[in-house]
């Protein structure tokens, strides 16, 4: 018997490494890097996390993105002063 195409989902999503909340990933087809804020899993087994980045733009936060969770790495947490202030902003 074929296995239909949400089973198929389900056992590939069972074999990728889960995002938690607050974890620091990183998006690996567009670097995008940031917190993980949420997480949803669909009925036909399809998992995102909602990524926020831990920088600004022009002094404003950067809207959240929405990823396939199989498309991010977990990364370490870069070290911060403050928080979201990264070294980056630190040094202007």
């Amino acid at each position: 018997m074929m296995e239909s195409i949400a089973e198929q989902a389900r056992r590939l999503a069972a074999h990728a490494e889960r995002m938690n909340l607050g974890d620091y990933v990183v998006d690996m087809i567009s670097g995008f890097a940031g917190v993980v804020t949420a997480r949803t899993v669909y009925l036909n087994g399809n998992v995102k996390v909602c990524v926020e980045a831990c920088e600004l733009d022009q002094g404003k936060p950067i809207t959240e993105v929405w990823l396939d969770e199989h498309r991010c790495a977990k990364m370490p947490r870069p070290q911060t002063r403050q928080a979201g202030i990264t070294h980056k902003e630190e040094r202007t």
